[in-house]
């Protein structure tokens, strides 16, 4: 910082990392310097202090092997309205391909690997041919040209200029998810209260946000990071433990050195997770070897979020199982929704009178200042597969899950649809009493909710959205489908999108996991047996009759590629309002997993955005032209 004040410097290039030490060791910069900033990813954070700094600030990038700069882009403040800086356009004599797998070009704003060409392209590795064959690849369009495969994950965008989103190499899979963790950095250090962040994988099974506050004397709490990464990014996508750094170890080269990041247990920095407070009762010390067991992650702390370490509604479920069958105490496994840490679920455990207490209203979400969503869980089973919903709905409304009687093994399961609905009805409005009420169904709690909104309407209760979600209507049966000719459509439509690995691995899991739930939870198992059952009969005989309330429909691919649209159709007979199909991805079963949930959840703020009511009622073909 005192040589480039007393040299009376024009231009200076450094790494974002250098920059940062400088700013911090107090530099001003002058109003007639050119910064130049390369090597690693600029933040807008960085950005600014730079431009408040200096004269011309420019983000650069090139790898060595081009020799040296590829790329450059003038920042100007206008321009960092978004989460990251563009990396610009090719300088002279450079240019840029952005390609798939298969080396084909992508389309704009399509992520793909960037290959670079042009004069500044090296001859290759010294002494490494097999390096150099790999990486410096002819050009189908010059032969007597080379192009260097960079490993950089980039985007262009529709004004020409290039983002670099991370190194494919970055990619990362964590419980399932291909994830990359540029993408994840470039939020982080989009926010305000963040200065600069690094983002690892930590042995597959969560992410670790490494962060360098704004203000290292006031830095953000893991919670204030968290809800506002949940605006923009999925959940699975959240880190769920964070280390607070005065500054990031560096390579020679002066770029971060992840090799060298602590690990979150070994800092005494507060990540507001994993490294948190140890058990402090028999009961907590029990709870935290089931959850290792089943999360897969060490040293739980008794204050860690379920869900935020990476537990979803088959590891829950597995996880009260085995609360069952070490202490003998059956836990209705929704109370994770109300308990979700190791201290609070050991507190409700102690708490005969909180054992007792059993409802069918199930908090998911309770935030909210609009009207709240009361949502029937599918297959009529634990509403603990809304989780994700409610992480991923990102709309300031409450979620209210309803589950059905009869789950906790002593009180009985209804007889009858009618009961149900009038039960729920019941539940929903100790929670609102008056309307309008927003109701959803998914899948066989579809039929509940309809039912629900028949009842409020003969009751003159208003209703405000009825969302029904891939089911048909009651007493009407679908055309049948062949099950090869099904199945050979399902199987050209996952090969046509690149599902099919995905598919299969998700349906293996799915299988393994509920053999295994049978196997601990033989109790559980037994009573959700007895409560199908009734569920069965009471469906058989339900008829349901017809609302004026407008139906707002989402149906799944899956249930598309089975040509169900038709049936869906039926339900435009049951009201005397409008019918709309929004169709989304994803199949029957997975709609409520990520990724798929984020596609369920676009559809249901589309249609809470939507407040004028629809003048014309759609008829069956029109639904079917629109599916």
């Amino acid at each position: 910082a005192a040589l480039a004040t007393r040299a009376g410097a024009t231009v200076i290039q450094a790494t974002p990392t250098t920059w940062r030490m400088l700013i911090d060791a107090g530099w001003s910069g002058n109003a007639g310097l050119r910064v130049l900033s390369g090597g690693e990813a600029m933040s807008p954070t960085m950005a600014r202090e730079l431009l408040a700094r200096a004269g011309e600030v420019w983000n650069v990038y090139g790898p060595t092997e081009t020799t040296v700069w590829a790329t450059a882009y003038r920042v100007r403040p206008e321009s960092l309205e978004g989460e990251r800086v563009p990396i610009g356009r090719p300088i002279a004599g450079v240019s840029c391909r952005i390609v798939d797998e298969r080396g084909r070009l992508v389309p704009i704003g399509v992520p793909g690997e960037l290959w670079i060409g042009g004069t500044g392209v090296g001859r290759g590795y010294r002494g490494r041919p097999e390096l150099t064959a790999e990486l410096f690849v002819d050009d189908a369009a010059a032969p007597h040209r080379r192009l260097y495969r960079t490993g950089d994950l980039v985007r262009r965008r529709r004004d020409g200029e290039l983002d670099h989103l991370g190194r494919i190499d970055h990619q990362v899979k964590v419980r399932g998810h291909r994830i990359e963790l540029g993408e994840v950095e470039a939020v982080l250090r989009s926010l305000p209260s963040v200065s600069d962040a690094v983002v690892a994988a930590d042995g597959g099974v969560r992410l670790v946000g490494y962060v360098v506050p704004a203000d290292p004397g006031s830095p953000p709490s893991p919670s204030d990071l968290r809800a506002a990464l949940a605006s923009q990014l999925p959940a699975y996508m959240i880190p769920s433990a964070y280390v607070w750094m005065e500054a990031f170890p560096l390579t020679s080269s002066r770029k971060v050195d992840r090799t060298a990041l602590p690990r979150p247990e070994e800092t005494a920095a507060a990540t507001g997770t994993i490294a948190g407070v140890a058990a402090r009762n028999e009961t907590e010390a029990l709870l935290v070897e089931l959850w290792g067991r089943v999360l897969g992650v060490p040293d739980i702390g008794v204050h860690d979020n379920f869900f935020d370490v990476g537990g979803y509604s088959l590891l829950a479920t597995r996880l009260f199982a085995l609360v069952e069958q070490r202490t003998g105490r059956r836990v209705p496994v929704a109370t994770l929704f109300r308990a979700p840490t190791i201290a609070e679920l050991a507190a409700t455990m102690h708490d005969d009178q909180q054992r007792e207490a059993w409802t069918s209203l199930v908090p998911i979400r309770t935030d909210g200042s609009t009207r709240p969503f009361f949502y029937v869980s599918p297959y009529l089973i634990s509403v603990l597969q809304l989780v994700h919903l409610g992480a991923a709905i990102r709309d300031d409304r409450a979620l209210y899950g309803l589950q059905p009687q009869g789950l906790d093994g002593r009180r009985p399961a209804h007889q009858s649809i009618e009961e149900m609905a009038a039960h729920y009805i019941a539940e929903l409005k100790t929670v609102q009493p008056h309307g309008p009420y927003e109701i959803g169904g998914h899948c066989a709690g579809a039929w509940v909710a309809f039912e629900m909104v028949r009842q409020l309407e003969a009751n003159g209760d208003a209703v405000g959205r009825l969302i029904l979600v891939d089911q048909g209507p009651p007493g009407v049966a679908p055309e049948p489908v062949h099950p090869l000719r099904y199945a050979m459509r399902r199987f050209r439509s996952y090969r046509r999108d690149g599902r099919l690995g995905h598919a299969v691995r998700w349906k293996l899991k799915l299988a393994l996991e509920r053999v295994g739930l049978r196997r601990l939870g033989r109790e559980m198992a037994r009573i959700e047996a007895q409560v199908r059952e009734v569920h069965r009969l009471a469906f058989r005989s339900y008829r349901g009759g017809s609302i004026r309330q407008d139906i707002e429909f989402v149906c799944s691919a899956e249930s598309i590629e089975r040509g169900f649209p038709s049936w869906f159709a039926r339900w435009a007979d049951r009201t005397s309002g409008s019918f709309v199909v929004r169709d989304v991805g994803g199949t029957h079963a997975n709609l409520l997993e990520v990724p798929w949930v984020h596609g369920l959840a676009a559809a249901m703020r589309e249609v809470f955005r939507e407040d004028a009511p629809r003048a014309s009622r759609a008829s069956s073909s029109a639904v079917d032209e629109r599916v």
